[in-house]
């Protein structure tokens, strides 16, 4: 097979480098075509399943409109959100070359929780064009006790049977219901088990309408380490089923062959598998259908004048009929045929009568690119070639016109499934032992059987205890070709990647049974640049014209000349920011000697932003009624093994006194004499401002002032230091570093020490705070409390750091540390962040500090067992994840090699690689190892 156009040729990037802030309106419109890109996101994570406060480990891609990797965007922004709609994660992460990475910390609480990804570009855009996924929460401790549950559908009730262990069973336990049906839930209740550990639920009189009903049981006993809960579908029946037709092409022909597909859904929107009759307009039988897979199939027809019904059979009949579209007197019949060329397809047209002689355009498109135009009389049957060598991997379109343009008939087909990087994971063995090291082999090839260079991932997880409810979520190839092109939910979209010989003839129902989807370019033409005016601080209508700012990169001080027009306006394209760093400043200098500049920022698109990651949740809450039960069910339980109420590695936490989650640990001494601590629960977040946080945790700090410290001195003693009465203050200032003499800074005052051994006054003092000040653990300045500086004209990036405590904000503090007395006079503040993320906020001084991203991806951890002492360690471990890689970069020969350890359970490990290489080309594998027991490390 030819290798398509595309993965011969650059796709050019576009650029808005150098449009000024004149063009506001016009950027704030969508009318700046050129700044304007479509891009869509996919995110690939370890698993899918955790535990609470589990880390999730992900990979996140950017792609443009067709389905090449996109570098257009600085960061890709990523939130954790629950089914009720509430944002629990809220991150953001550099995008290198179309790719990022990094990590996330899972919430606490049991249930399904989605996980989404937009990039900065994608700001405002509809929220259909935003990747989502499902993950869940469980507990990886099993249940204490075995709860199992039946629904007697007779009695219409639940027979529950409860037991502590396998010979002992739950007598006398008390157990709490909930009804739910699929709008909410309808009762609640209790019931005990009797001394055989069985008890019953009576479910009362059910809705006989479309509701379907779960049951979720849950134990009220305090001594068991954690809650028991199970989950029982009462219903499952469908009570009524969605019968759509779609005729290929677009419409039914009289007279002509049609081929005709369908699809059928049950009330929960799942697909639903039936048998049937076909009636014709007089009711007489014509056909019986049978779907082929998940509610799917096709039938050809050729049609009279009038209607068509269905009536479902099998498995339950249903009373209603289901009509199919009215059969037209004239048109044009297109339908996709075998050639008689193994693998390739035709395009065959008849027309009715009437028809016959038009002219018509065949024309096959793909990302509305022309790929081949037919120009012909139609007569009573013709053939055209779908030209596939010319397609790109993915879905494509073939639309007849007629000779004044307008659409006949109309068909999505999919090409070139096959064409996808082959990914061979190789292992040096098939069984292992617990800890024991796993060599890895990857060798990826092309169609053509040629060595790829590219960047894959590459996740080793426990696939007995980390397999979730929701195992049809789409991998790479599935979502960006397929899931992300069609509107509506496909039902197992990774089966139609999987080389199955049917998957071809499903995948053509998928493209009859599923519309277009439209992707449109954010409102906002460029959502990551920095647009403001330039103006007076003490006169914010005067503004400060035709001059320039400098952005001033943080990473290495590289600097921009960034043009103010006439009118006090600047622009700052993103793409001046794009792979430079995190943290910039952009400042100006002050040309006379009474001008006090000020920046006022336009704050359109960071709201703009916000409001687009609110609109995601609220999406994505919305779309189910009631809490999602299904980890809950026997078949998604965790089972008891020789672990059981084992602590585990990396699992626990101390509680006491103690935060750790970030790098920097606040233990007990933090709450101890000489320091003063207090955690965000303790404070009042009314006021953030710096100084009245800090006179919270302690009555020491004084607000505002220049660094001093006092002495007493009396002139008897010859200057020494002494406590005689008559003796007369004298004021030193102890001047630490250059930043202490601009003043404005936060200060705290020793109180009164009293007098030492000698008989010398322990002095009082006074010190600046930015000097000392340590942000999870790490000082905001180097120390230099000896010489100063040479320089006598401070550049803005001193000024920035004089201010930087000031610029935090304070709304994702942890805790605040401050320490005031003891055997050093040196005062400290310790401020602990949430996840250990600073976040500044803009200074609308003579600079501003701007942040292009948050987060920065940290490296996996894994134990080593390279020792004997190692292999030994009595510590249990039990990962799930057994080993993430983010970063698998292949050779020349594709290959790439790595290793690994496993864990201490001896189940089940399954491999996945996905990724992509140069030209945008994806592919995706998986292998499964044993871990055996090492009293059998036989093959069983």
């Amino acid at each position: 097979m030819t290798i398509p156009k595309r993965y011969k040729m650059k796709v050019p990037k576009l650029s808005v480098r150098s449009i000024f802030y004149s063009l506001l309106c016009a950027f704030l419109t969508s009318s700046m075509a050129l700044a304007q890109v479509i891009e869509k996101t996919y995110l690939t994570t370890d698993k899918e399943i955790y535990e609470p406060e589990d880390t999730v480990w992900f990979k996140g891609y950017v792609f443009d409109d067709v389905n090449v990797l996109s570098d257009n965007s600085i960061a890709l922004h990523i939130v954790i959100s629950d089914e009720d709609g509430n944002k629990l994660r809220d991150t953001s992460w550099p995008i290198y070359d179309g790719v990022c990475y990094g990590q996330l910390i899972i919430p606490n609480g049991e249930g399904k929780y989605y996980i989404s990804a937009t990039s900065g570009k994608m700001t405002g855009v509809d929220t259909d064009q935003v990747f989502s996924k499902e993950i869940y929460v469980r507990s990886g401790i099993a249940d204490e006790i075995l709860l199992t549950a039946e629904f007697d559908q007779e009695n219409n009730q639940v027979n529950l049977h409860a037991d502590l262990s396998e010979r002992e069973v739950a007598a006398d336990e008390r157990f709490v219901f909930e009804l739910w049906s699929n709008t909410e839930r309808i009762s609640r209740g209790s019931v005990r088990t009797d001394t055989a550990g069985n008890a019953s639920i009576r479910l009362g009189e059910l809705n006989d309408g479309q509701d379907i009903f779960n049951v979720t049981i849950r134990s009220t006993d305090n001594n068991l380490a954690k809650e028991v809960k199970v989950s029982l579908p009462v219903r499952p029946i469908p009570k009524a089923i969605d019968l759509q037709f779609f005729p290929e092409g677009g419409q039914l022909v009289a007279g002509v062959s049609n081929r005709v597909a369908f699809k059928a859904i049950d009330d929960t929107g799942k697909p639903f598998d039936f048998s049937g009759r076909l009636f014709g307009p007089a009711g007489e039988v014509v056909d019986t259908l049978t779907s082929d897979y998940k509610g799917m199939g096709a039938f050809f027809l050729t049609p009279e004048l009038g209607f068509y019904t269905v009536k479902i059979e099998e498995p339950i009949a249903f009373n209603a009929t289901f009509q199919l579209p009215e059969a037209q007197a004239s048109g044009i019949s297109m339908a996709f045929v075998d050639s008689p060329n193994e693998g390739e397809k035709l395009v065959r047209l008849i027309p009715s009568e009437s028809n016959i002689g038009d002219q018509i355009t065949l024309r096959i498109t793909q990302f509305d690119e022309t790929i081949e135009s037919f120009e012909t009389t139609v007569d009573h049957r013709r053939f055209f070639p779908i030209p596939t060598t010319e397609i790109y991997p993915g879905i494509a379109k073939a639309t007849l016109y007629d000779q004044n343009m307008n659409t006949i008939a109309e068909r999505l087909f999919f090409a070139n499934e096959d064409e996808k990087l082959s990914i061979n994971i190789e292992t040096d063995k098939e069984f292992y032992l617990p800890r024991e090291k796993v060599e890895v082999t990857l060798t990826v090839r092309d169609i053509d059987n040629e060595p790829v260079r590219g960047n894959f991932s590459l996740a080793a997880i426990d696939d007995t205890r980390a397999h979730g409810p929701n195992d049809q979520q789409p991998h790479l190839l599935a979502q960006v070709l397929l899931n992300s092109e069609l509107k509506g939910t496909i039902p197992t979209p990774n089966f139609y990647f999987s080389g199955d010989p049917r998957a071809r003839e499903y995948l053509d129902l998928v493209m009859m049974t599923h519309g277009w989807r439209k992707y449109s370019p954010s409102p906002l033409g460029d959502p990551e640049a920095l647009i403001g005016t330039l103006i007076h601080r003490r006169n914010k209508k005067k503004v400060i014209a035709n001059t320039e700012l400098s952005l001033i990169n943080l990473t290495n001080f590289f600097t921009e000349d960034i043009p103010v027009d006439d009118e006090g306006n600047f622009y700052v394209g993103s793409e001046l920011f794009k792979s430079r760093g995190d943290s910039f400043l952009l400042s100006t200098q002050v040309r006379k000697k009474d001008e006090k500049p000020n920046m006022l920022i336009n704050d359109t698109t960071r709201l703009s932003l916000i409001n687009h990651k609110k609109n995601i949740i609220t999406t994505l809450g919305n779309r189910s009624l009631v809490p999602d039960f299904s980890i809950y069910q026997k078949v998604n339980k965790i089972q008891p093994d020789r672990f059981q109420n084992t602590l585990i590695l990396n699992s626990v936490t101390v509680k006491a006194r103690r935060l750790s989650n970030n790098n920097c640990v606040l233990n007990d001494a933090f709450f101890e004499y000489p320091w003063t601590t207090k955690t965000v629960a303790e404070l009042d977040l009314s006021d953030l401002d710096i100084v009245t946080l800090l006179k919270q945790v302690s009555v020491d700090v004084r607000g505002y002032g220049k660094v001093q410290r006092t002495r007493t001195q009396d002139p008897a003693a010859g200057g020494a230091v002494t406590a005689e009465p008559g003796s007369r203050g004298v004021r030193y200032p102890m001047v630490f570093s250059y930043d202490a003499l601009l003043a404005h800074d936060v200060r705290i005052q020793e109180g009164v020490r009293g007098i030492s051994p000698n008989g010398t006054i322990i002095p009082k003092w006074t010190q600046t705070v930015p000097y000392f000040v340590m942000i999870n653990c790490k000082p905001i300045r180097p120390a230099n409390n000896t010489t100063l500086p040479d320089d006598t004209n401070p550049t803005p990036y001193d000024h920035m750091h004089r201010t930087e405590l000031e610029s935090i904000d304070f709304r994702n503090i942890e805790s605040i540390s401050v320490k005031t007395a003891g055997i050093s006079l040196t005062p400290m503040i310790l401020i602990n962040t949430i996840d250990g993320v600073v976040i500044r906020k803009p200074r609308l001084l003579k600079f501003h500090t701007f942040a292009t991203f948050y987060n920065k991806p940290v490296e996996f951890y894994q134990p080593k067992y390279e020792t004997e002492e190692a292999r030994n360690l009595q510590i249990p471990d039990l990962r799930t994840t057994i080993h993430w890689a983010s970063n698998v970069i292949t050779d020349e020969e594709g290959k790439a090699k790595l290793s690994f350890y496993n864990a201490d359970r001896p189940n089940r490990i399954r491999i996945t690689v996905e990724g992509i290489n140069g030209d945008s080309q994806m592919g995706f594998a998986q292998k499964d190892y044993r871990v055996l027991t090492p009293s059998n490390p036989n093959q069983d």
